[in-house]
């Protein structure tokens, strides 16, 4: 078995430990009791782009609610969770999924390393106390907010969650 990052690969001769494929998403990342369909929409929103999901999106639902409800069912812990319930109950949290998304993008798409060396450089030298960490702490989100409203690629994916967040209705209330 090969763990990289939050992806599991089973080679050929673990292929019993996984008899329907040889790859598994694990994330510990977000642990809480909660319903299915917040890790899901945190997935979607995090991780898929935007026109993978508006092509898959229906296939991906009705995938996981099989497979859900199948593990469920195996466990002792089957109950009446019909598609449409389900459907619509992730349609309505799927706005979780965006703003985790957006804060999600600003980690993967920021050089955090020059931010924090343009931070320090700013400070003019290594910060002691409480009070030199918290302004240290500022100064760098200041500038990460500033490197951030200048990136393309930040911007572009900060409106493509907005405007599927709009088709959502989300921005109807």
């Amino acid at each position: 078995m090969c763990i990289r990052r939050n992806v599991t690969y089973y080679q050929t001769y673990f292929s019993h430990l996984s008899p329907d494929g040889d790859v598994r998403v694990v994330d510990w990342q977000l642990v809480r009791i909660a319903r299915p369909v917040l890790d899901l929409a945190y997935f979607f929103g995090s991780s898929l782009s935007l026109d993978f999901r508006r092509e898959h999106v229906d296939d991906l639902l009705k995938y996981y609610h099989l497979a859900l409800t199948k593990c469920l069912d195996k466990l002792g812990h089957a109950f009446d969770y019909t598609f449409d319930a389900f459907e619509q109950e992730f349609r309505a949290c799927f706005i979780y999924g965006t703003d985790l998304a957006m804060l999600h993008s600003q980690v993967q798409l920021t050089d955090m390393e020059a931010v924090q060396k343009r931070a320090m450089e700013a400070m003019g030298k290594k910060p002691e106390g409480e009070e030199e960490m918290l302004k240290l702490w500022a100064t760098t989100r200041k500038m990460q907010r500033e490197e951030n409203k200048a990136n393309p690629a930040m911007r572009k994916r900060v409106l493509q969650l907005a405007r599927e967040a709009d088709r959502y209705g989300y921005f109807e209330h």
